[in-house]
């Protein structure tokens, strides 16, 4: 079996989990009761492995360096971004990506609404750890800041997926079928961006 970089951390839950980082580091979080057992770091260890292996298959995609940015799935020079391109500031840079996310997201938040005959409360942009993107029973819609770094047609399955929440508040096929009248290549793209990883 091959291997591969890995911190173990001791923890007081009941159980335990490994984690890939994405720069394909595993996380090995261990409950204190089971530090010294052998067997069950063993089982995991044979899991992450299995993870870093499907990590491994998935496109990854940074976000910037010092010379470019990713903006909607294209590496751009940050020199030619007039607004960024003097300053090294990541306060202004992520102010800069907050800004074009929102104005690309609502302009297609709009329309989807429009589609379907319904309204909603508000549209914010925030960085979040796994979500793509929610919806609140009271109508407000919240878009990772990350999807910014993705192709277009993935930002727009994640705004109707979204907007779909409007009206149905789970995920069956009722639910399915207002995604695809909002976004018919839906499931191809959703494919697409479960092979995606932003690191």
């Amino acid at each position: 079996m091959e291997t591969f970089p890995y911190t173990i951390i001791y923890s007081k839950n009941r159980h335990g989990y490994a984690k890939v980082q994405p720069d394909g580091s595993v996380l090995f979080s261990i409950p204190s009761k089971l530090k010294n057992n052998t067997d069950f770091f063993d089982d995991l260890y044979k899991r992450a492995h299995k993870l870093t292996q499907k990590h491994d298959t998935k496109q990854h995609i940074t976000r910037r360096d010092l010379e470019w940015i990713y903006i909607f799935g294209e590496k751009v020079l940050r020199e030619d971004i007039t607004q960024i391109k003097a300053s090294s500031s990541t306060k202004t840079i992520e102010s800069f990506l907050k800004k074009e996310l929102y104005d690309y997201s609502i302009q297609r938040l709009n329309t989807f609404s429009q589609i379907i005959n319904t309204n909603y409360k508000s549209l914010t942009i925030r960085k979040a750890k796994s979500k793509r993107g929610s919806c609140t029973f009271d109508q407000k819609i919240m878009l990772n800041m990350n999807l910014i770094f993705l192709p277009s047609s993935h930002i727009q399955y994640v705004i109707a997926h979204e907007t779909a929440h409007l009206i149905k508040k789970h995920h069956k096929a009722d639910f399915r079928a207002l995604v695809e009248k909002l976004y018919p290549k839906y499931k191809n793209i959703r494919k697409e961006l479960k092979k995606v990883i932003i690191s």
